[in-house]
């Protein structure tokens, strides 16, 4: 549980494979720290025996924002949209994070949360990483230094 006087924030991030995913996470959670949130996140600050979904669905119950890390899990190459059908089209190159992204921003969403997106430069922005009125989505590369631009500074205020 957060302490009475933090700001619970609930962060979806996948399982870092890369150093800079770690040291952009890690940054993220100093900055809600140095200012008086408490980072909630699924198998990195909080553990369960619950099923994963269940347990963020909790999480996310108790947290008063989230913020939505989304950097490369998956990379395709030379694959076909709609396969077979006059709407078929061609995609050499395509990233995608972990669905846990689309999932956890969605349950947050639905219980009108405010959420914070960060966007790795070059995912394909769908769902709950477009870029909407609701919800600000920021891209980037991900790298601490973005946590001192003015966008983030005005957005995180």
């Amino acid at each position: 549980m957060p302490q009475e006087t933090s700001l619970a924030v609930f962060v979806s991030c996948g399982t870092p494979y890369l150093k800079a995913q770690e040291d952009f996470i890690s940054a993220v959670e100093a900055h809600l720290k140095s200012h008086g949130c408490t980072p909630i996140t699924v198998g990195r600050s909080r553990y369960s025996v619950r099923q994963p979904v269940e347990a963020a669905r909790d999480c996310i119950a108790e947290c008063r924002g989230a913020i939505v890390i989304a950097f490369e899990r998956i990379r395709i190459l030379n694959a076909a949209e709609y396969p077979d059908s006059p709407k078929e089209r061609s995609i050499l190159v395509e990233a995608h994070p972990t669905i846990w992204n689309q999932m956890e921003a969605a349950m947050a969403y639905s219980k009108s949360i405010p959420i914070l997106t960060f966007v790795q430069t070059g995912i394909k922005r769908q769902g709950m990483l477009s870029n909407r009125f609701e919800w600000p989505a920021i891209e980037a590369d991900l790298s601490p230094d973005v946590l001192r631009t003015e966008a983030f500074r005005q957005i995180f205020e």
